[in-house]
């Protein structure tokens, strides 16, 4: 379907396809923009050698939106930490589990703590035989 006359023309002086048509330097400023917000984000204020993010060339400065080895070792200390824990024994948390209690199939206690119990610790069933487990 034809808008009347000349498609390319017609379009292209449209006042509204004009309004929404960035030009070249309407987009080169959006990127120094954005450059800017993201030096913004960095964490810290100046790069080696003491020059401000800012003052960098931007492919500099995206090396400050890169994710952060710190915070990536900080979680992975956390996740260990929690895998651990996970391994202790529930009830003295000094040891770590090495016994599965029958017929549930829950591994939540060390083999000093299971002798003292009658029910297990994470479902209340009764425990009807224990056997040890080695999970190295």
């Amino acid at each position: 379907m034809m808008l009347g006359g000349k498609v390319g023309t017609n379009l292209a002086s449209s006042p509204d396809v004009r309004k929404k048509v960035k030009t070249n330097d309407e987009l080169q400023m959006d990127c120094e923009a954005t450059d800017q917000r993201g030096s913004n984000l960095s964490l810290s204020s100046s790069t080696e050698g003491g020059a401000s993010a800012a003052s960098q060339p931007s492919s500099h400065r995206l090396t400050a939106l890169k994710p952060n080895p710190e915070a990536d070792l900080r979680r992975l200390v956390e996740t260990n930490r929690r895998l651990r824990e996970r391994r202790n024994c529930r009830l003295c948390r000094q040891r770590s589990v090495d016994t599965i209690f029958l017929p549930c199939g829950h591994i939540c206690t060390c083999e000093s703590c299971a002798k003292s119990i009658k029910i297990c610790i994470l479902c209340r069933k009764s425990i009807r035989g224990t056997a040890h487990v080695y999970l190295d």
